[in-house]
């Protein structure tokens, strides 16, 4: 068994590296990251950031990631959705890393911006 790993790539709080899909037919290929909730943390509103209860668990999205050399990734994450007392209604977990609204990452728009101005 090899002791490399990825997860130091992909240090996100609130959830946990669970898998990883290598597809590497075509233009370069592929990597499908699975990202699944951290039970030790309780989940966050996206609205106003308090802790809440989970409501429902297993909504999936799949957001664009940076790329590792020629191949794109994307990052399968598995959601729950809380119960917020504050905001008086259900709302998808706030996450760190991506806006709820959007299929992308958030160290992806950065880099782009980054590599458009070198």
């Amino acid at each position: 068994m090899s002791g490399l790993s990825i997860t130091p790539y992909f240090s996100f709080a609130r959830v946990k590296l669970v898998s990883q899909n290598v597809h590497l037919q075509g233009e370069g290929g592929g990597t499908l990251i699975h990202l699944a909730p951290d039970d030790r943390y309780r989940p966050l509103c996206h609205e106003c950031g308090r802790p809440g209860t989970v409501h429902s668990t297993g909504l999936r999205r799949i957001l664009r990631d940076l790329s590792f050399g020629p191949a794109q990734t994307f990052l399968d994450v598995q959601y729950r959705r809380v119960w917020c007392a504050a905001c008086g209604r259900a709302v998808v977990e706030q996450l760190d890393f991506a806006d709820t609204s959007r299929r992308i990452t958030h160290r992806w728009p950065a880099t782009s911006t980054n590599c458009a101005r070198s």
